[in-house]
């Protein structure tokens, strides 16, 4: 589901690219001074882009994750959310990685600092005025005590009831009972009941409109620099790509 702003502005998974080019051009800076500094891979992980609408709103985020935030499954394991023995295992070894990084002397590091300069270029983009506006706005455009929001949430609640499966007492949006803490079969037939409520009284979509109303009027009001703004966003995520693309040589152990 995808609300105005979204187009314009860095999600999780833009960091960890942002965070993974900086990290590939101080390790070029680095070797191209004749230090072996090591750069985690990268590679792109949708699951960190998922969303929540009071929690889960699709029946795979249900099934999977119950109310916890979506993860890959190294990260549920390591927060303890689940075993660990479950899912598939990490697509990195940050440990070699560390451990490579780890030979390296005081005076390579001092280097692989004087490199965070070509780290820079892959910065994400600075905001302006509006984005306080909209950090601001996100905080209260849900509010459960809202007129916009309570109808939509009181139409749900009923439908939670039909199915006998209760309001949480603290949580707006949540069954009772729900945890963001545990994913384990309780916890997704629950989180699965909730979504279906969500798809048959069109929750997410009426709330995304809630939404996306309450953003128009900054987003109108900075139309140019917003765009502005999405542009450079777009060209450094291009670029940052292109860089991790023409240099794998920079993630691999020594």
């Amino acid at each position: 589901m995808n609300l105005p702003f979204d187009r314009y502005t860095a999600d999780v998974e833009d960091g960890n690219l942002f965070r993974a080019a900086q990290a590939a051009a101080r390790a070029v800076c680095a070797r191209d001074a004749g230090v072996e500094f090591v750069a985690p891979a990268y590679v792109e992980q949708d699951i960190y882009r998922s969303e929540s609408f009071l929690g889960p709103w699709t029946l795979d985020q249900a099934q999977k994750f119950g109310f916890v935030e979506p993860a890959p499954d190294a990260d549920l394991r390591a927060n303890g959310y689940v075993s660990a023995d479950y899912g598939e295992p990490s697509r990195f070894d940050y440990a070699a990685v560390g451990e490579a990084n780890s030979r390296l002397t005081e005076d390579e590091w001092a280097v692989v600092d004087e490199c965070g300069t070509a780290a820079s270029e892959f910065a994400p983009p600075a905001t302006g005025p509006w984005f306080a506006e909209l950090d601001a706005l996100n905080r209260d455009a849900l509010d459960p005590g809202s007129s916009a929001v309570a109808p939509i949430l009181d139409d749900l609640y009923e439908c939670y009831e039909e199915r006998s499966i209760g309001q949480h007492t603290s949580v707006a949006g949540w069954p009772q009972g729900a945890d963001n803490h545990v994913i384990n079969e309780e916890q997704i037939s629950l989180a699965i009941a909730s979504v279906e409520c969500k798809i048959e009284r069109g929750t997410t979509q009426k709330l995304a409109d809630v939404w996306a109303a309450a953003q128009a009027p900054i987003l109108e009001e900075y139309a140019a620099e917003v765009v502005e703004s999405g542009n450079r966003l777009d060209a450094v995520r291009e670029d940052a790509k292109e860089f991790l693309a023409a240099h794998p040589e920079v993630t691999e152990l020594p």
